[in-house]
């Protein structure tokens, strides 16, 4: 089960009367500090910010980002400084793998309680909210929740969506066809129950609720309200008038926490809606909600289009019918989001949590969902890949062994019981080239503290280089280490993964049995191969210029050089290099002298292609460029001796793109063979500068001839 045993940082945000800002640590690994800064915002700084994550600014995608990263940054150093600085840093140091829970109380934060505290960031790190370690959640002092409820996969999610006249309009049919949408999947493969509420009224939900099917979360979509002395309501629809009737959160909470098993609440207002004024109009509702008990409530602060709403549902829903914790979900949700809808939309969810409720969905005991299958083959691949991971671990577990006994100790220690308890890879089908985020779990079953050991996680034979690795310096007795890293599988296919602990023997391990844990990663045939030069094929990720040696991409058998004339004596040193401009959040291949700027900057880029990872090839290429000339731009394709052109193609740019800075691409596309042995050769006019943006590669599919 993937679960992080993070550590409270407890941050209580009080808006004084003469406008100041005062901040306590509450509570924190390090202890308690306090502070009182002036608010670093106007209320157009505010607006203007809050009207791009709501899409209702005119702003160009790059201001959007660039805006973001102020305004976090900005956000942040007013928030930790001086020894609310300190006590975060150490906290950090202390929490270690195990990780860092941000806790926002802000039962007195006045208005600041609306802005969007998940875009702070670290000037010298990262977004906090997209980071591996740590997590942020709101919450302050909430009565202890309603016990954690044990229950069976399928996961059940009740939805209801409300549509009173007197609010903004809502596509009921649309609303509920895209969540449908998102969880297709899911239904199919038996992890998750998706359950309508008929209409959005009171009696409609309690009518349902008195089936007796025990759901796990309720996704509300509709409108929050608010009355003269009262906060913290959502508009159902009123029976007889179809306007709104009010509906306050204890009410709320006796349906579906007393009365039923529901444990999360989700609440957004349809895709690609705006905020009326500057306030979160669901805020006021998650808090009511958290105070009469509900364990964890998520709310869409900002509307998302139709592709941030689909996969926000469906990494959600997945990861919590996998067994994840409510914050390692959300992170992984923001992250996904992040990579993959573009913009902002990462910032819309908001989570708020009980710090008493602990893991909200724990102890599934059975599995009774089913398997889409697709026909007599696919139905015996299905039926021995099972035996087929049971067969490989077991090998690996030989493996292990024999190499325990064949293979001296490095450093004699401790006899000591070090195990993998679980491995987790989400996504589980991601797509070729995307990061997924590998976590697994090392336990000290002993009584005694490990000393220093070294874990390993190989992607195939085990008896290859390791993909990950690392060493820990010791682990304390009876307890468990969290391991969180990201790595990228750049191919289409099936790929067996495993994780070895102690395999290079640092200490002596009584029991050899439990050293080794497997997981099956798929990605998923249908989405193309994309390499945007955010992270290396080792999982790296690029924080700055890197020049290429020429190995880096071996892993996927792809190499990227620039191509030089002979007798160009100027460049003959020449180099690709990714840059990494922090401003606009992207990554760009270019090319250049080892150490200098401006210098061969450009030249034609070479790109070859060997084998691919997986069990698919390719047979079809497309870069994306920024042009910094107008002009004729070619991408080529050759035999990998660079002489017999198989096709090209070419692709005009005009001042008026060039102006604009917007991206332009170019592909080729080859029918009978393949890219494997080939070079794609990107060559610019002359005086442009040579950048490469993103390369996709698309999957040949091969359609079997049906004989009649």
């Amino acid at each position: 089960m993937a679960a992080v045993d993070f550590q409270d940082f407890e941050l209580s945000i009080d808006l004084r009367e003469d406008g100041d800002i005062g901040i306590t640590v509450v509570q924190s690994p390090s202890g308690t500090a306090t502070a009182i800064v002036h608010n670093p915002f106007t209320n157009d700084e505010v607006l203007r910010m809050l009207g791009m994550l709501d899409d209702s600014a005119n702003a160009s995608p790059a201001e959007e980002a660039r805006s973001a990263r102020q305004f976090g940054e900005k956000l942040f150093r007013a928030i930790f400084t001086g020894d609310i600085a300190t006590t975060y840093n150490h906290s950090i140091q202390q929490a270690g793998e195990g990780g860092l829970r941000l806790r926002l109380n802000l039962e007195k934060a006045g208005e600041l309680l609306h802005l969007p505290w998940e875009l702070l960031r670290d000037p010298r790190g990262e977004v906090v909210a997209l980071s591996r370690n740590i997590t942020i959640v709101r919450g302050g002092q909430y009565p202890a929740p309603r016990s954690a409820v044990e229950y069976s996969l399928p996961f059940r999610i009740l939805v209801m969506i409300a549509t009173p006249t007197d609010q903004p309009t809502l596509n009921a049919t649309e609303e509920w066809q895209a969540l449908m949408d998102a969880t297709a999947d899911l239904r199919e493969r038996g992890l998750v129950v998706v359950d309508r509420v008929e209409s959005g009224q009171m009696g409609a939900l309690q009518r349902k609720l008195r089936e007796g099917k025990a759901y796990q979360a309720f996704h509300f979509i509709g409108h929050a309200i608010d009355e003269e002395g009262h906060s913290g309501l959502l508009a159902f629809e009123d029976p007889r008038k179809r306007v709104s009737l009010p509906v306050a959160a204890d009410d709320l909470v006796r349906e579906l926490a007393i009365e039923n098993s529901v444990r999360l609440v989700v609440l957004g207002s349809g895709q690609s809606s705006q905020r009326e004024d500057v306030r979160d109009p669901f805020e006021r509702v998650s808090e009511a909600l958290m105070s009469k008990g509900m364990s964890a409530v998520i709310e869409l602060q900002f509307g998302m289009t139709d592709e941030g709403s689909k996969l926000f549902a469906a990494d959600l829903y997945r990861l919590l019918a996998e067994g994840y914790a409510m914050e390692t979900a959300m992170n992984e949700v923001r992250r996904g989001l992040q990579r993959s809808a573009g913009s902002l939309e990462w910032v819309s969810p908001s989570l708020h949590l009980n710090p008493q409720a602990g893991l909200l969905f724990p102890k599934r005991r059975a599995y009774d969902g089913r398997v889409s299958l697709g026909g007599l083959r696919e139905r015996a691949a299905l039926l021995a890949l099972p035996v087929i991971i049971v067969i490989i671990g077991l090998l690996a577990g030989v493996y292990f062994v024999a190499r325990s006994i064949f293979e001296p100790s490095v450093t004699p220690g401790p006899k000591v019981d070090l195990s993998v308890v679980d491995m987790f890879v989400f996504p589980p089908n991601p797509a070729p080239g995307e990061p997924v985020s590998v976590t697994f779990q090392i336990r000290n079953n002993s009584q005694q503290d490990s000393g220093k050991f070294q874990w390993s996680w190989f992607v195939g034979d085990p008896g290859d280089t390791p993909a990950l690795e690392d060493s820990v310096d010791t682990l304390k007795a009876g307890t468990t280490l969290v391991v969180k890293r990201e790595f990228p599988f750049g191919g289409w296919g099936n790929f067996l993964t495993v994780v070895f602990v102690n395999d290079k023997r640092f200490v002596q391990d009584d029991n050899t049995t439990n050293d080794v844990k497997t997981r099956l990663v798929t990605t998923d045939v249908k989405k193309p191969f994309a390499i945007d030069f955010q992270f290396l094929p080792n999982g790296k990720e690029i924080n700055e210029t890197t020049n290429l040696q020429g190995d880096e991409f071996n892993v996927w058998n792809i190499k990227f050089a620039p191509v030089i004339e002979a007798g160009d004596t100027e460049c003959k040193d020449a180099v690709a290099k990714i840059s990494v401009d922090d401003l606009a959040e992207v990554r760009r291949l270019i090319t250049g002298l080892p150490g200098q700027l401006g210098q061969c900057k450009s030249l034609p880029l070479r790109i070859t292609f060997g084998k691919p990872m997986g069990n698919l090839e390719s047979n079809a290429a497309e870069i994306e460029f920024v042009p910094t000339v107008a002009g004729t731009y070619n991408l080529t394709l050759t035999k990998a001796d660079g002489t017999s052109i198989i096709t090209s193609s070419e692709l005009t740019v005009k001042q008026a793109d060039v102006d604009s800075s917007k991206p332009q691409r170019i592909s080729v596309k080859v029918q009978e063979v393949t890219l494997t042995d080939t070079t794609l050769i990107f060559t610019p006019p002359i005086e442009a500068i040579t950048n490469l943006s993103r390369l996709t590669l698309t999957p040949k599919i091969v359609t079997p001839t049906v004989t009649p």
